[in-house]
């Protein structure tokens, strides 16, 4: 699944063995494609997770902010606004 693995994977036709075999063959016998493949599955695991944290952080925030955009004003000291 492209939208998966990105660059990270090699694809084959899943009805065809040989497609499926000779992608194989290239991962197992290929030293650097073997290396390339990891190395780009793990950045594209680490922008996953980075990106997971950035969503939670601003679900987070966005529920403060609506939180405290319904208490009439009563909060305003917690969010550092003094006017």
């Amino acid at each position: 699944m492209p939208e998966v693995a990105g660059d990270a994977a090699i694809y084959f036709d899943p009805t065809d063995k040989f497609s499926m075999l000779d992608s194989m063959q290239k991962v197992i016998y290929n030293d650097e494609l073997k290396k390339q493949l990891i190395d780009k599955g793990i950045e594209r695991e680490r922008r996953n997770l980075l990106g997971k944290k950035l969503r939670t952080k601003q679900k987070k925030y966005m529920r403060k902010f609506y939180e405290n955009s319904n208490d009439n004003g009563n909060n305003r000291a917690r969010w550092g606004v003094f006017g």
